[in-house]
């Protein structure tokens, strides 16, 4: 590791959460491959602030490190994620005393900074990690990494939570290494992008200890230029994106697959919403990666709605036999799915996306997308969203006569819209549009979800069940005539109520200039 005693070191690492079982297979990985391998240590960092989290405000984390024999007190500063990757300058040295003081910094910024930030208040020890950590020093194809494995707890009083991830930090060479080398090693495992931070999860355990709520997440972020906004919401949902993947492979919960296909579809109407400043092939790339995952996790929805949600709900007293044969092929489903999405390489696609959003490369070039780049985020995606509106009130017009496949084209189309607005920027106008768009888009999915049930024929292997099944459907009191024909009528208001509003877009961008009259011919 790098020398940090004498002056800031700049740290770049990729921190990834993995199950117990997937950690014993990447150290064994990581021991046939690795250029030096540490013996494992027992590492116990104490983080310290005071009771107004001062340090915290500052953008500051002081602590304690007792690292096998060594006793060392570490800052860190300017702490930046973005797409996974983590930057930061960190200062760590001998520790004389037993607590943690300014004058121990021999850097002398951040030494004037934490002692600002005290503002001569004592801090106090709010929480510590205990890990055992097994480090592996890694080449790659663009630097040397250094691979540290931790398992162990966050403890804040008698609050805790467990510790399983991977920290790959760049020792030499370019950040591109430390995807490289992640990607290299965990192949098909699932991993999850560690934000929160170790520090983030200890100090909301200390606010729960002291009956205080976590803090509120980031409101809305107003952008001064279309490339900020869009290298901002390419983050977010790549972000979002590796937090659902990682529950959908690892998770029996429906909201995994659910928050992953609603993710998938924000991704894509980022990059639709932001095209003129990505480069085309990273367009296409990014958008054809998250549609093929899209498709793969798609009938494990279904089924976690149709089967779980409803279906066996509803066979459990009637239809024990029916009921299990469906929570069997529930269970198949979900396993395959996990094996297409290991197949297709779901986490190294995730780590590309990572290293698109963290170290740039998507930006497109060209005079036209320097244009794009140097107006606001409200003058490039306005005219999209209305040439995206246009489509949807051509299909809209039509509702009530539209066929089942036809309705659930509009459906998709009025999820993009509402993505692509919520990522511009918000207002009343918006909002409101936002919300008649929900209301209508589900009164489409009521309408989509009879149709998808009306279809389902799983293989229950057994014609018996198979009949069993078909008349379980045709007696829930959704399938009625009377209860699609209610849906219908509810969408139709939806889609009238949604005409009526001002489109928000138009209120965001600067009015055309007035076209001439033609002379007279």
């Amino acid at each position: 590791m790098t020398d940090r005693s004498r002056a800031g070191h700049a740290e770049i690492e990729l921190k990834l959460r993995l199950r117990p079982a997937d950690m014993r297979r990447l150290e064994d990985r990581l021991a046939r491959i690795a250029l030096r391998a540490a013996p494992g240590r027992r590492v116990r960092t104490t983080y310290y602030d005071t009771p107004d989290l001062r340090l915290h405000a500052a953008g500051l984390a002081l602590r304690t490190r007792a690292d096998g024999k060594a006793r060392l007190i570490s800052v860190k500063a300017d702490r930046l994620q973005q797409g996974g990757l983590q930057t930061a300058t960190e200062f760590e040295a001998p520790l004389g005393g037993r607590q943690p003081t300014p004058h121990a910094i021999a850097d002398p910024g951040l030494r004037a900074r934490v002692a600002a930030a005290l503002a001569g208040a004592r801090p106090a020890a709010l929480f510590h990690t205990d890990v055992e950590r097994r480090s592996f020093l890694v080449a790659g194809q663009h630097g040397v990494v250094d691979v540290a494995l931790d398992r162990g707890r966050i403890r804040s009083g008698a609050r805790s939570e467990p510790v399983c991830e991977a920290e790959f930090e760049l020792v030499a060479g370019a950040p591109d290494a430390v995807f490289d080398v992640a990607a290299g090693l965990l192949r098909a495992m699932p991993a999850e992008p560690c934000q929160p931070s170790k520090a983030d999860r200890g100090l909301a355990l200390w606010r729960e200890g002291r009956g205080l709520a976590r803090p509120a997440g980031p409101g809305a972020v107003s952008f001064e230029t279309a490339p900020a906004a869009a290298a901002h919401w390419l983050s977010a949902c790549v972000h979002a994106v590796g937090v659902h993947l990682f529950q959908t492979l690892t998770d029996a919960s429906p909201e995994g697959p659910h928050q992953l296909r609603v993710w998938l579809r924000r991704l894509r109407a980022a990059i639709w919403l932001f095209r003129p400043l990505i480069d085309r092939k990273v367009a296409r790339d990014l958008a054809s990666c998250a549609r093929d995952m899209g498709r793969i996790v798609g009938p494990l929805r279904d089924a976690d709605v149709l089967v779980g949600g409803l279906l066996v709900p509803a066979a459990r007293a009637a239809d024990p036999e029916l009921a299990g044969a469906l929570e069997a092929v529930h269970r198949r489903t979900r396993s395959r799915i996990r094996r297409e999405l290991r197949a297709m390489g779901a986490t190294a696609t995730l780590l590309r996306m990572h290293r698109l959003a963290a170290l740039g490369g998507w930006q497109r070039g060209g005079r036209r997308a320097r244009d794009a780049a140097a107006g606001s985020s409200e003058a490039l995606t306005a005219p999209r969203l209305a040439r995206l509106w246009r489509s949807v009130r051509t299909m809209g017009d039509r509702l009530a006569g539209l066929s089942p496949e036809a309705r659930h084209e509009l459906r998709k189309a009025i999820k993009k819209l509402r993505y692509a607005i919520e990522i511009t920027n918000p207002s009343d106008t918006q909002k409101r549009f936002v919300s008649a768009l929900r209301k209508l888009q589900d009164a489409l999915g009521a309408l989509n979800d009879q149709a998808v049930l009306r279809s389902y024929a799983p293989d229950l292997g057994d014609p018996a069940l198979t009949l069993r099944l078909e008349r379980l459907v045709a007696d829930l009191p959704g399938e009625s005539r009377n209860r699609g024909d209610l849906a219908m009528g509810r969408a139709c208001r939806h889609w009238q109520a949604l005409v009526s509003l001002p489109l928000p877009w138009e209120a965001a961008s600067p009015a055309p200039p007035p076209r001439l009259a033609a002379p007279n011919r």
